[in-house]
């Protein structure tokens, strides 16, 4: 169901993008906002998400609201390449909900990936706890709230 190979080339390839950009062609100014969840910070990542082009890139522990889940697979069927990586978390399984977004970007020809954390003498690794949307290569959401029903209600009834 979903991948779990070429997690750390992915991962790499995402680290190096972001780094590797020579100085030429670095933005010299950059629009930046802060926003606070709950209030209006699923309609912004929802408009980011519906205006992707070419590319969404995302990395988030879980990813379960509907309402993403169906932007995502939305722009996937209307030729934007998608890529996901999630974690197990540290209960180390993902949820029904879970499960179902992660099909549903499959299906729709997105690819998901999920680390799953390793453990050495009874220690599990940390998480990554960064969350972050990489909209076609320019624009770069980050924050610390997943993309859950409870993280960012639709209806901001949080």
């Amino acid at each position: 169901m979903v991948r779990r190979a070429a997690f750390a080339a992915t991962i790499a390839l995402l680290v190096v993008w972001a780094v590797d950009v020579p100085s030429s062609q670095r933005a010299a100014t950059a629009d930046v906002r802060l926003l606070i969840a709950p209030e209006h910070l699923f309609e912004e990542v929802r408009s980011a998400i519906d205006g992707a082009t070419t590319s969404i890139d995302l990395r988030a522990q879980s990813l379960d609201n509907a309402d993403l889940v169906d932007a995502i697979v939305s722009r996937q069927l209307s030729g934007v390449r998608v890529r996901v990586v999630l974690d197990r978390g540290p209960t180390m399984r993902m949820s029904e909900q879970e499960r179902w977004a992660a099909r549903q970007i499959e299906e729709a020809g997105g690819a998901v990936f999920v680390r799953q954390p390793s453990s050495t003498a009874g220690v599990v690794d940390s998480l990554q706890h960064a969350r972050f949307i990489v909209i076609d290569g320019k624009r770069v959401l980050v924050g610390s709230e997943d993309l859950t029903h409870a993280g960012m209600p639709a209806d901001n009834q949080a």
